[in-house]
């Protein structure tokens, strides 16, 4: 017998003891019916209590607005996105009943085939409250139940190798309950950055102090050499100057800031040392041009050798330098010492570019021809010729021409005598207004050996909820609008008590009414039964 027949048989009793006296006297002794205050007071308490009673009976909802079916979503983090072979990477696993419902066995897999293979579990999952872990070669399995709104969070951990894999910690995670649909996989991806071993890393920069040298000029050569590695290592250094010494003289001077001095054989610079981790070593030496137009090729061109370094064959742009030369030789041809008092005469001026820098544009040739000598016994006749530009200024007269290497310019002009003499004249000089004597840009080193790493493809996450961040603290469930009906042990308690209540009511009023004598009217005779 459930709560609810027990109030039932309860509220029959207490309405049929308050049936009407008279209608049952009627079909038995057919007596009138009682008037007394007291029975009235217990119908009407009795009534009371009756509808009391079941006012207060909750009542039942419908079944389709006690709850929401459960719903399961996942999320799952990495403590980073990269890691060196040694280092730990910490996971986190949340899972959440977004439903309204409760939901009982549920289970999250994660699988870690693609983490294996380039790490090693730690063998130290967290199971949570209830939570039962299950461990398997390749798979981590939680099975737990979960409350409508409720989360369940687990970690644990991993560290990465040196080698083995493809170089990506990459795992999948899903959860699934039964009567529920699984979640949405979540997949998270782990580089692992695998530094280079202890290694030298030396690199070599040459510079030069000038980009064009002109006769008696000091041409200074600078090598640095930097070991950028984590190792030490050894550097065997050359540096050719045939194509240097062809057109100057080398000074014997070769110097370097640590270890022993370079040595110099047979048109080549040699130096052989050993260089820590970060340190650097510099070399100095070098050549001077000669007075006199030199006999090679008029350019110093040289490059510097090491095994090993960037400038292992000496093609790259900071092992070589290169320095051109500008010689400018000029001709004059004068007239006889002795000369004619009225006697005209021609003067002729010839220059060559013997260098090989073509002195245009910024740098042109200029001749400053000085006739002091000449007008003084005679009358400059106003008529230079040749290219370029000519200027009279007296008692100079200046030529300006560009002139490229090799090329040559000639100029005549007249003088007439005035009264004999001699028509030398004065000095002839040339001169350059502007000279590229600034150094080239200093070169620079090529970018130091980065380190190695396995690029793998990183997974991409199959679903936006994957990227939500983990709660802190589980979700509550949504309240409804309209409170449900009160269900569980204290609603059963109190359905009970008010049953058992409403049956000792019942039974009183039967009592009480069983009991109670029926007293005669005055004057009235019993009668009979028929």
């Amino acid at each position: 017998m459930d709560i609810l027949t027990v109030i039932g048989l309860g509220a029959f009793v207490v309405l049929s003891r308050m049936d009407s006296p008279e209608r049952k006297n009627k079909r038995t002794c057919r007596q009138r019916p009682a008037t007394g205050r007291g029975s009235l007071a217990v119908q009407r308490v009795a009534a009371a209590v009756l509808l009391a009673a079941l006012a207060a009976v909750p009542l039942a909802a419908p079944a389709s607005a006690q709850s929401t079916p459960g719903e399961l979503t996942i999320a799952k983090s990495a403590s980073t996105g990269q890691v060196q072979p040694g280092g730990q990477v910490v996971y986190t696993v949340e899972v959440r009943n977004t439903g309204g419902s409760a939901l009982r066995g549920v289970t999250a897999t994660d699988d870690l085939t693609g983490v294996l293979d380039d790490a090693t579990y730690n063998n130290d999952a967290t199971s949570g409250d209830g939570a039962q872990l299950a461990v398997g070669p390749t798979a981590l399995a939680w099975t737990f139940d979960l409350a409508a709104g409720a989360a369940a969070r687990f970690t644990y951990s991993v560290t990465a190798r040196a080698s083995g894999g493809d170089g990506t910690l990459a795992s999948t995670v899903s959860a699934q309950a039964p009567g529920v649909g699984a979640s949405t996989p979540c997949v998270t991806s782990v580089v692992v950055v695998v530094p280079p071993k202890p290694a030298p890393d030396i690199t070599v920069v040459k510079n030069v102090d000038r980009r064009v040298a002109v006769s008696d000029n000091k041409v200074i050569y600078t090598i640095d050499v930097v070991n950028r590695g984590t190792a030490a290592g050894e550097v065997n250094l050359t540096d050719d100057l045939t194509d240097v010494v062809d057109d100057a003289t080398y000074n014997n001077d070769a110097a370097a800031s640590t270890g022993p001095a370079p040595a110099y054989t047979a048109a080549a610079l040699t130096w052989q040392s050993r260089l820590d981790a970060g340190q650097k070593a510099t070399i100095t030496y070098s050549v001077t041009l000669p007075r006199r137009v030199p006999a090679g090729n008029k350019v110093l061109r040289n490059a510097v050798t090491a095994p090993g370094t960037n400038c292992a064959d000496g093609t790259a742009p900071e092992c070589r330098t290169e320095v051109l030369t500008a010689y400018l030789t000029i001709l004059v041809t004068d007239p006889p010492q002795s000369v004619k008092p009225g006697a005209t005469y021609t003067y002729a001026v010839a220059a060559i570019n013997g260098g090989s820098f073509d002195q245009v544009g910024d740098y042109p040739v200029t001749i400053a021809d000085d006739l002091s000598g000449v007008v003084a016994n005679a009358d400059y006749n106003n008529d230079a010729s040749g290219p370029g530009t000519i200027n009279w200024t007296s008692p100079t007269l200046t030529f300006r021409i560009d002139l490229r290497a090799g090329e040559k310019a000639n100029w005549t002009f007249t003088a007439t005598d005035k009264a004999g003499g001699e028509g030398k004249r004065g000095t002839v000089a040339r001169s350059m207004t502007t000279f590229p004597t600034a150094p080239p840009p200093a070169r620079t080193p090529p970018p130091p050996v980065g380190q190695t790493s396995t690029t793998v493809a990183t997974a991409a996450v199959t679903e936006a909820r994957c990227a939500l961040p983990l709660l802190s603290t589980p979700a509550q469930p949504d309240q409804p609008e309209t409170p449900l009906a009160a269900t569980g042990p204290a609603a059963s308690a109190w359905l009970a008590t008010t049953g058992a209540f409403l049956l000792a009511t019942g039974a009183a009023l039967t009592a009480m009414t069983r009991r109670r004598p029926h007293s005669p009217t005055p004057g009235h005779k019993p009668q009979p039964h028929r």
